[in-house]
């Protein structure tokens, strides 16, 4: 039995193209570092790094701003 699915892509948030810091809340606030980096093209991109990763029982995480899903 074959069956047939369109899907369209939508992209809902891409910070590629952020210059300043994107603000984002971090769980644990200290754990959390914003820093600047580069894609695989060396184009300038934000990022968050966490550096407690192989200590037990981890819960980090991160909040975003409001992020329309407009067609997705």
């Amino acid at each position: 039995l074959a069956s047939a699915v369109a899907a369209m892509e939508e992209t809902l948030m891409d910070t590629r193209t952020a210059t300043a810091e994107l603000g984002w809340t971090a769980n644990p606030a200290s754990g959390w570092e914003e820093v600047s980096g580069y894609d695989e093209n060396l184009n300038t991109i934000r990022t968050y790094q966490v550096c407690n990763v192989f200590e037990p029982n981890q819960n980090n995480w991160l909040l975003t701003t409001f992020i329309n899903r407009r067609g997705a």
